[in-house]
């Protein structure tokens, strides 16, 4: 609705005299509010750059306020400092002199016209809003999805002081799918000595390709284990950036800080890089450090038992692919898992029940529905339940013939959930230290109360130790967090006392019943638009009060 503003001109918005808000701060901004919602009106003249108020007939004038351009004031023309007059209200103390830009004569001594400023805005300490709650980053289109497979993935024995690249693959039969355009990271859910996960990125659509590491002087035997794998889809969370590396030295490491460019790499996120190729002893942390807005730091390691004495350069001009994880909480009810039908054999004109595992549905939950990938003659899905906690029933119809549903099929399943957990949570936490004995790997584990079992993390060490390098992480047991630590030298290392960010992955389970050739996943949406604007809307409120500009508490 219109508003007069201070007896001259017009303006559209109440809370300054034209324009819109501002933002003021540093990434994210801080809540900024004007002393004077309509800047000032008042009598005077200027002459050069020599601005004379002789009467205040409303409002307050500040250093930094615009002209408006009325009387013949020049665009873009603003006071840039008191001269005798104090500024302010008080209709004795603000007449006076101040400084203007740019020079110009508007009126005289003998015949002052009127003149107006704009409000300023006055940053409001103590609401400063966080990298993660910036709107500018996202708009109300903005959405993507997290998913979690739990993979049965292939493994290696890596020969010793050197890097393997080793492919999985998640079924097409997965609805969800890897895909080329996201960004993955694993938890390998065991530890072993010497050993660890030194990158990894979707190579070919449904296909993982994980980097092993073995820093020890001898070759390792592993087995085929489960994984947790997770896939950030192609979304606001999601950026590339072409990199040309510098080399890296032998049987060391090195941070290599990267200038990124978009909204989503931010401080207090938790950021995830994949390499697009494998290069034969070269290896990095997977979990990248957010340096500052829009600066993420690499750690690069090369093992080797001595064939390479230069150093391996990292392949130049490559594209690598981020996602960089707030906060994320749960707007969506829903919850889409693949998982593996149990089907039993029907007889004709009666229906039957089976059950199926499915790690972290509740008894609450509801199921709402099925996709089944084929068509059975005579037999059909009709409903499903929650028998108990972390099991499905399906039932299955046959209208004449007894049949038998196909066998190793993967169902599709949508699961609407009262209270659904935040897609992710982020922890600060200090992590214990532990000394890391040379050409070896140790794991160190620290209670991080919250964490669920079954869920996944991603860590951000907060600082570059030369030598020492993160290639693993997993939440072992309720409420604690297992870090895996690699020192590619030949003498101990201690893991230095430092609080790091810890992005917990909610989505448990499904299973832990896969197959090498297949997965089962969860996945949940998220919506940071709708996220941040509740946080900004916060924020607003508590300044609002603050300045008593509304009631409440």
């Amino acid at each position: 609705m219109a508003n007069p503003g201070p007896n001259v001109q017009v303006t559209e918005h109440p809370l300054y005299g034209g324009g819109g808000p501002d933002y003021l701060g540093s990434v994210g901004g801080t809540i900024g509010f004007f002393a004077d919602p309509y800047g000032a009106s008042f009598l005077g003249y200027t002459s050069g750059t020599t601005l004379t108020v002789t009467q205040l007939l409303s409002g307050t004038i500040q250093v930094g306020q615009p002209l408006v351009q009325v009387s013949g004031v020049l665009a873009n023309s603003s006071i840039t400092a008191l001269g005798t007059g104090a500024g302010g209200s008080n209709p004795i103390t603000a007449l006076g002199t101040y400084t203007i830009t740019p020079s110009q004569t508007v009126g005289t001594s003998s015949v002052p016209v009127g003149l107006q400023t704009l409000g300023t805005a006055v940053a409001q300490p103590g609401y400063a809003l966080t990298g993660s709650q910036n709107l500018g980053a996202f708009n109300t289109a903005s959405t993507g999805a997290i998913c979690k497979y739990q993979l049965n993935v292939n493994v290696t024995g890596p020969l010793a002081t050197t890097t393997t690249e080793v492919t999985s693959t998640v079924s097409s039969g997965v609805m969800a799918g890897l895909a080329t355009s996201s960004v993955v990271f694993v938890n390998k859910l065991t530890a072993q000595a010497g050993y660890g996960i030194g990158g990894y990125r979707v190579s070919a659509a449904n296909t993982l390709a994980i980097t092993y590491v073995n820093v020890s002087t001898g070759p390792i035997t592993t087995a085929t284990e489960i994984n947790d794998v997770i896939e950030i889809k192609a979304g606001p969370l999601v950026t590339t950036a072409v990199l040309s590396p510098a080399n890296v030295a032998v049987n060391t490491t090195a941070e290599q800080i990267f200038t990124i460019t978009g909204n989503a790499c931010l401080p207090g996120t938790v950021a995830i890089v994949d390499k697009p190729t494998a290069q034969a002893g070269l290896f990095y942390n997977p979990f990248a450090r957010v340096v500052a807005p829009n600066q993420v730091g690499i750690t690069f390691g090369v093992v080797t038992t001595g064939a390479v004495t230069t150093g391996v350069t990292p392949t130049a001009s490559e594209t690598y692919q981020f996602a960089f994880i707030p906060q994320l909480n749960a707007f969506n009810p829903t919850y889409i898992y693949t998982i593996s039908g149990t089907q039993n054999a029907t007889t004709a004109s009666t229906t039957t029940e089976a059950t199926t595992t499915v790690v972290g549905t509740l008894l609450t939950d509801m199921v709402s529905g099925f996709s089944k990938p084929t068509v059975n003659a005579s037999t059909a899905i009709t409903t499903g339940r929650v028998t108990a906690a972390g099991v499905i029933g399906i039932t299955y119809v046959t209208q004449s013939a007894a049949s038998t549903p196909s066998s190793s099929e993967i169902l599709t399943v949508a699961i609407n959930r009262q209270v659904p957990l935040n897609p992710a949570l982020i922890y600060n936490a200090a992590l214990a230290t532990s000394a890391v004995a040379g050409t070896t790997s140790t794991e160190v584990t620290t209670t991080v109360t919250g964490l669920l079992v079954s869920t996944s993390v991603a860590v951000t060490k907060p600082s570059n130790t030369p030598g020492l390098v993160v290639v693993g992480a997993r939440v072992s047991a309720a409420n604690t967090l297992a870090v895996t630590y690699m020192n590619l030298t030949t003498t101990s290392i201690n893991v230095p006392s430092e609080t790091y960010t810890i992005a917990n992955i909610q989505l448990q389970g499904p299973s832990s019943a896969a197959s090498v050739s297949s997965a089962q996943s969860v996945t949940q949406t998220y919506y940071p638009a709708v996220q941040q604007t509740l946080q900004v809307a916060a924020a607003t409120r508590t300044a609002l009060v603050a300045l008593g500009l509304m009631t409440g508490v």
